[in-house]
Formats: structure tokens, sequence, C-alpha cells
């Protein structure tokens, strides 16, 4: 027979309305067309709450406050894309019902998955490059008893273009038009199958206050925004935008 003081009986009520013995796990995709916000969203994410994964790209000078990217999906996204002779800067836009490599992409998403977020009942992968693969990142996280929930970051679009260009300067303004578009087509496409959510960049900056609200009314998991809006202020920097940013050659 286990006895049980006031104490460890309050203890485990206390640890049963933290943790729910039955909480709905989550798998939180957070995308956009690239170079739209999605790294600074995805840390203000995490500050609120959300695990991002143990192995994070390191910032540079086109991020240099951090990517926030999970370099295993980095790797298996590349991967995937270079088997269709595609990059993240020359995409592509695919229909996956009838794609020859999709059992075989979905079994490798689902193994990654497993193999670095199995210990996070609720956690987050941003990934820009997800969209484009969308369906399958979603029926791997469901095969693994995960919900897919979808956070879309929205951008202006000549802002986004600007940005592209500083970054891959090689690339001509119908190159960034058509590669933002595939990520567009790909978003319009495949987002209106899950639960998503849509936030523009310029709110995360200027409105984010209501933002973070609109965070927790979509994954209650999150912090309340009163109790980390101090860590946001200190990483948010309204002035930083990738359109400012030095050009690279690539």
């Amino acid at each position: 027979m286990i006895i049980m003081n006031r104490y460890s009986l309050h203890m485990l009520l206390v640890l049963a309305t933290i943790t729910p013995l039955h909480a709905e796990k989550k798998a939180v995709f957070i995308i956009g067309t690239g170079r739209c916000g999605s790294s600074c969203t995805a840390k203000v994410l995490n500050i609120m709450g959300l695990p991002l994964g143990d192995q994070l790209k390191p910032d540079k000078i086109t991020n240099p406050k951090g990517f926030f990217e999970d370099v295993p999906t980095i790797e298996l996204t590349a991967a995937m894309l270079a088997k269709m002779n595609a990059l993240f800067s020359k995409p592509l836009f695919i229909e996956w019902d009838n794609h020859p490599d999709k059992v075989l992409f979905k079994a490798q998403i689902k193994e990654c998955l497993q193999k670095h977020f199995s210990s996070f009942p609720f956690f987050g992968i941003k990934n820009p490059i997800i969209a484009l693969f969308l369906p399958l990142y979603c029926q791997a996280a469901q095969e693994l008893g995960y919900t897919p929930k979808i956070v879309i970051i929205k951008r202006d679009l000549e802002e986004t273009y600007l940005s592209w260009e500083k970054i891959f300067k090689r690339l001509t303004r119908d190159q960034v038009i058509y590669a933002v578009d595939c990520y567009l087509k790909a978003m319009a496409r495949y987002t209106p199958d899950y639960d998503c959510l849509e936030v523009n960049f310029d709110d995360v900056l200027h409105n984010t206050r209501h933002t973070a609200e609109k965070f927790r009314a979509f994954l209650p998991e999150l912090q309340p925004y009163e109790s980390v809006q101090d860590q946001i202020n200190a990483f948010l920097d309204k002035d930083l935008k990738h359109h400012n940013n030095t050009p690279l050659s690539s």
C-alpha cells in the first residue's frame, strides 16, 4: 500500500495541472518563403516555451541573432532537394500524391523526427524548406502520434525579394520571384489540410504582445507574454531586417 501525505498529494496535483497525463502531442512546423522573418519568429516561440531541438544551426552574418533551425532537419531537406536537382534558392513545387519518392522521403522524415524529437511531447521545427515537403512531414508526425500544427510567416513581398537578392546575389529578380512563388504555391496547396496560424513579420516586431497572444491561443502550452516579455524585448531588434544585410556571393 502506498501512503501519501498531504504535501505529496498536493505535488501530484500540481504536476498533473502542468503536464496532463493525456496531453496532446504536437509537432509545430514554422514555415515561410525564406527570408521572411521565420528565424525571429521561431526564437520568440522558443522563448515562450517551444523546444526547437538540441542541434541548432549557428548564427552568421546573414542571420546575426541565429537561424534557430534544427541541423539534422536542414541536412535531410537539403538531401531530399538534391535528389530532385533542386536547392533552397532554386526550389521546385511538388505534387506529392503520386510522386515516386513520396514513400522514401516520408520514411526518412519519420526516422529523423523519431531520432531527434521523440523525447519532446511538444516541439517545433523552423525550416522554410519544409513548406515544399509539408504533407510528408505532417503525415510522418501523425504516424508518430503527434498532431501537426503549422505557423506560417508572411512578409511584404518586396522586402522578401530584396532580402533574397542580398543573400543570393547571383539570382536575377525573375529567379527570386520564381523561388519565392514556389514556396507560396506549396503553402497555398498544402496548408489548408492542417491546423494553421498565419502571422505577419511586421506584427512580430511591432505588435509583439498581440502576436504572442495569438501564438498562445493557437498553442496553449506556451507561456503567457507577460512572463517572458523582458526576454522577448531583449531579443527583438526592430531595425534588423534581412534586406539591410550585407550581400553574399552565392
